[in-house]
């Protein structure tokens, strides 16, 4: 017997894509579903290194314009994958985020349970 993926809503896409932007939005909208919460964490784990940047900016400024680079395409395209109703899965942080949010007990914001 063969799993067939489920169809995705235009809710559960939409909020998908806006969690890059603002990574609560699944949250505030109660569009709680695994795809969603799936583009939420992802996009925190992005929101987090920009922020470790930007605070630390003055010592890693040489790497600080090649880091934003990086993310503002990697969150575009994750978007993107998102309103397409693909799970795209950045390499490495998408890969431990579940382990890296289990580990500080944000994974309950990130559950549909």
């Amino acid at each position: 017997m063969t799993d067939t993926p489920t169809p995705l809503t235009s809710q559960e896409k939409v909020a998908g894509a806006v969690a890059y932007i603002f990574p609560f939005f699944p949250h505030i909208t109660g569009v709680k579903t695994d795809f969603s919460l799936f583009h939420a964490k992802q996009s925190l784990i992005l929101w987090f290194i920009a922020l470790f940047f930007i605070l630390f900016q003055g010592i890693l400024l040489y790497i600080w314009w090649m880091v934003s680079i990086v993310l503002i395409v990697t969150s575009f395209w994750c978007i993107y994958m998102a309103y397409q109703g693909e799970k795209f899965v950045i390499p490495f942080l998408g890969e431990k985020m579940d382990s890296i949010y289990a580990s500080t007990g944000l994974i309950r914001f990130f559950t549909t349970k």
